[in-house]
């Protein structure tokens, strides 16, 4: 089963209302639906995000622990810091990720960082189940601040990650590896993504 985490699409005055509110509320999330629009673009210095992949809903922090106590929340209750284990003798260190916890269904499926070398800011997708139930797709391109901006990613929850050149997984592809600290041709280029399990 193909899941797609793209669900930026606009819903109904209903979640025109609940945008407008989360607009004039400090810290909000954007109603699940909503349309991005060139103001929901990550502040300057909101360099962290976290996808709900399961809802739609995108949030953007200043630091690691705001984006953290947010991700703490009774939706996922995780930390979400990357441990470097030594994968070999000479060999360079494999990234590994904490996925979820018991009490939350909430697993981490990747995080795709700005800079090679798993630098700069960083967006973290997560969803029900990680990759244990099928294939999943990251429009990139439709995550305001995302599009044309990875270098490296790390996948979690037993999932592989592909990125692809144009959206909708079309165009030059890499991948589907569990970790890379530099995409190669698709440097700033990747606008789409696929998780599969292995």
């Amino acid at each position: 089963m193909v899941r797609n985490f793209r669900t930026w699409k606009l819903g109904s005055t209903f979640a025109s209302a609940l945008m407008l509110s989360a607009v004039l509320t400090a810290g909000a999330v954007p109603a699940p639906g909503a349309q991005p629009t060139p103001g929901d673009q990550p502040s300057a210095g909101q360099e962290y995000c976290w996808l709900n992949g399961d809802s739609g809903s995108m949030q953007c922090f200043t630091s690691e622990a705001e984006m953290n106590t947010a991700m703490q929340q009774p939706a996922l209750e995780a930390t979400q810091e990357p441990q470097l284990k030594a994968a070999g003798s000479g060999s360079e260190p494999t990234p590994q990720l904490q996925t979820g916890s018991a009490t939350s269904d909430q697993r981490v499926v990747g995080r795709f960082y700005r800079d090679a070398g798993y630098e700069g800011g960083y967006l973290i997708i997560s969803r029900s189940g990680g990759c244990s139930s099928g294939t999943h797709i990251a429009d990139l391109s439709g995550y305001p601040g995302w599009n044309d901006t990875v270098s490296s990613f790390i996948a979690g929850s037993g999932c592989r990650i592909g990125l692809y050149d144009d959206s909708d997984l079309s165009g030059s592809f890499y991948g589907h590896f569990r970790s890379s600290s530099y995409v190669g041709n698709l440097n700033d280029r990747a606008s789409s993504a696929r998780f599969i399990a292995g």
